[in-house]
């Protein structure tokens, strides 16, 4: 049966209503890592899995790339034998198989990463690299992330720089609309903590109300198709009245921004290594709040999932549960994206739902991080959260007042000596900048920071507050904060973000300092 004849086959089955659950999951890990084994038993216990649908593959590496025979002798066909000894049916079955429909798959620690090109296809690239031919060294072939291609485990295709994935964009329950591709993620990380809180906090997460705090979103990037995924991941914010830290500048976060450290939501782009807030130079006082999705958009977000200066392992060692990441050239257009990843997770799809909805591309680059049956926006999609919580308390009132700035700011007032008051008032600010109301977003962001009891709160506020003066009405009182704010925090941790807010409001004297300090 062709691929083609395959998808029609598969979408047009009936099947049973329902959302991802953990009988329908297969968990891998490497049988002969002593961490990878005892990671698998760990997160089987605590989500309630089978002991028989973890699968011990033998003799794999245990991390990096491994070439495509390799894969085929070590991966692929164990998993298949698993199926078949278990009486599974994977998705790209098609209508032959097991009678226990298995959607998702989650690979745990010190299993390899990237597929590599063969000797063959290596052999001609070289050749039309002699022969000069244009982009011999972005066009990859048979190379690609271990977990997206098996998303298509038990199907035939061709080995051919990407297949189109059918479920990319649906909004349905795998278990309703059965796609005939697998959800794939993994569960590892740069170290060992790292990972335990990867299988820990998604749970504790749900069973605590689901995931509640700041989506933080610096959508300026190089390229204007990119910027609709980011556009639309604020959209997504702005829909469910989840606070928004929106950056639309050119400009990557600074270095050692004062971030929020309750940041529930990131998605960022366009650089190689991991910088701002969460790079391995950046202020150390930075973490997630706990369960944290983030992701940040570049070719290059995941050669190595130990490496600190790429993204994806950066993001995770910052405190992050679920990200993102590329293995080689995935181009803009096989990217996961974002806006959709985010959408359905704010619609309640747990996030091996929410990635197979969101991945373009199949047998391509891109590797999801997190635990499959992790649904953070449950309390979102039921309307209920913790009573006590802020964000939950800022979203009926938002809500309570259909939106309207005055009723809104009315009830931030009633709030601001509350235990929560910094988190409304700054709330309200970046609302009031969002409409451009430059002058009451300066008050409400001042108000917030005397409110503040932490340097890292006190300082962002402030850093905001002279942004906003500088871009509404008020230039001198900017330029004035913004010389005795740098000034004040010659050696601060978060230094250079306060440069980089300088740079905008008083270039010409940040030009004379840095002439006399010689850079």
């Amino acid at each position: 049966m062709s691929m083609r004849a395959l998808f029609v086959f598969l979408f047009a089955a009936v099947a049973a209503c329902g959302a991802l659950e953990p009988s329908q999951v297969v968990v891998v890990y490497n049988g002969d890592s002593p961490l990878s084994p005892s990671t698998a038993k760990e997160y089987a216990r605590l989500r309630g899995i089978s002991q028989q649908q973890l699968v011990a593959l033998q003799g794999v590496p245990k991390s990096g790339t491994i070439n495509r025979s390799d894969f085929d002798r070590t991966m692929r066909l164990p998993l298949l034998y698993a199926a078949r000894a278990n009486n599974w049916h994977f998705p790209a079955h098609g209508p032959v198989g097991g009678v226990k429909n298995m959607y998702a798959m989650v690979l745990m620690p010190d299993l390899p990463l990237r597929i590599s090109e063969s000797d063959e296809v290596n052999r001609a690239r070289q050749k039309r690299r002699e022969a000069k031919e244009k982009n011999v060294e972005w066009t990859p072939e048979e190379a690609a992330c271990v977990d997206s291609e098996l998303m298509l485990l038990g199907a035939e295709y061709p080995l051919k720089s990407g297949l189109v994935n059918p479920f990319y964009d649906k909004d349905k329950d795998m278990t309703t609309a059965r796609p005939p591709v697998m959800a794939v993620t993994r569960i590892d990380g740069p170290n060992a903590a790292c990972i335990s809180r990867m299988v820990h906090d998604p749970i504790a997460v749900e069973r605590a109300g689901g995931l509640w705090g700041w989506v933080v979103v610096d959508e300026g990037g190089p390229y204007a198709p990119g910027e609709k995924m980011f556009q639309q991941a604020a959209g997504v914010a702005k829909s469910v009245d989840l606070p928004l830290f929106y950056e639309t500048s050119k400009k990557m976060i600074a270095t050692s921004y004062p971030l929020m450290g309750n940041t529930a939501v990131y998605f960022g782009w366009y650089t190689e290594f991991a910088g701002g807030p969460f790079g391995p130079d950046a202020a150390k006082d930075f973490y997630f709040a706990k369960g944290a999705v983030a992701g940040h958009l570049h070719s290059f977000s995941c050669p190595d999932v130990k490496d600190p200066k790429r993204w994806a392992p950066a993001l995770l060692n910052r405190g992050a549960s679920v990200t993102f990441g590329n293995v080689y050239e995935p181009f803009l257009t096989g990217c996961h994206n974002f806006g959709i990843f985010f959408d359905r997770l704010a619609k309640g799809y747990s996030v091996g739902e929410a990635m197979l909805m969101a991945t373009p591309l199949i047998s391509w680059q891109e590797v999801t991080f997190g635990d499959p049956l992790y649904r953070p926006f449950a309390g979102l999609r039921s309307g209920r959260g913790p009573a006590n919580n802020p964000f939950v308390q800022w979203r009926e009132l938002v809500r309570s007042c259909s939106g309207r700035m005055d009723a809104i700011e009315a009830g931030v007032k009633a709030r601001l000596t509350g235990p929560d008051g910094a988190v409304f008032a700054e709330a309200y600010a970046w609302r009031c900048a969002e409409e451009k109301q430059f002058s009451k977003a300066a008050e409400y962001f001042r108000m917030a920071g005397n409110i503040y009891k932490t340097p890292r709160g006190k300082l962002r506020c402030t850093l905001m507050q002279i942004t906003v003066l500088h871009l509404g009405s008020d230039r001198h009182q900017a330029e004035t904060m913004m010389e005795d704010c740098l000034n004040a925090n010659v050696r601060s941790p978060y230094l250079p973000a306060i440069e980089a807010t300088a740079e905008v409001v008083i270039p010409k004297i940040m030009a004379e300092r840095k002439k006399a300090q010689g850079k």
